[in-house]
């Protein structure tokens, strides 16, 4: 009986790889498609159900998928805000959302500052 044994760990570790490269075109899709992606549009394209989509995102990214979107925008808006002139409400309209709000909240949350002192502390010299 022991010698029928195999040592199948490795099958485990394929499982995980194999997940973790599909959370990683997943977050690329998010990034690339940031501005209008929802998570019905991401389980069609990924053929997942929604609910087990959220899932698997979160326990892989510790975040949902809203705060992923939000995540990627705010990311996107603070290159943004370092490498344009673009006032914070153009900017806001560039990353998928309908107002500026986001963008100061979330820039005030993540380096306590407004999104006009982020400018000045980081702005790339031409």
């Amino acid at each position: 009986v022991f010698l029928e044994r195999e040592d199948k760990s490795h099958l485990v570790s394929q499982k995980k790889q194999l997940s973790y490269f599909e959370i990683g075109k997943m977050t690329q899709y998010i990034y690339e498609h940031s501005q209008t992606v929802t998570l019905s549009e991401m389980a069609k394209v990924f053929s997942f159900n929604a609910s087990y989509l959220s899932r698997m995102l979160h326990e892989y990214c510790q975040m949902s998928f809203l705060e992923l979107v939000r995540e990627v925008r705010l990311e996107k808006a603070t290159v943004l805000l370092v490498s344009t002139k673009d006032s914070v409400e153009d900017i806001a309209l560039q990353v998928g959302y309908s107002q500026a709000a986001p963008i100061y909240k979330g820039i005030k949350q993540k380096f306590n500052m407004s999104p006009s002192e982020y400018r000045k502390k980081f702005k790339r010299e031409e």
